[in-house]
């Protein structure tokens, strides 16, 4: 699995929000490698990443959301 993989799934997406924890599912890949590879990602521009706002339990969490740069 490489950054090429997340490229591809979140280029397939079509311009729809995905976190760490859906890409990590949809690939079958550990959270670690996802997570290494989000961050070269976005040091290299290819994404684009916000936070956003997600109830764990009874908890809001910030957590980063992504999508491919090419979308609107």
């Amino acid at each position: 699995m490489g950054q090429r993989d997340i490229v591809s799934l979140l280029k397939k997406s079509k311009g729809k929000w995905l976190n760490a924890k859906e890409i990590s599912k949809k690939l079958n890949v550990s959270m670690g490698s996802v997570l290494a590879s989000l961050r070269r990602l976005r040091k290299s521009n290819l994404v684009k990443f916000k936070n956003k706002m997600s109830k764990v339990g009874t908890v809001y969490k910030k957590i980063f959301v992504y999508r491919f740069k090419g979308e609107k």
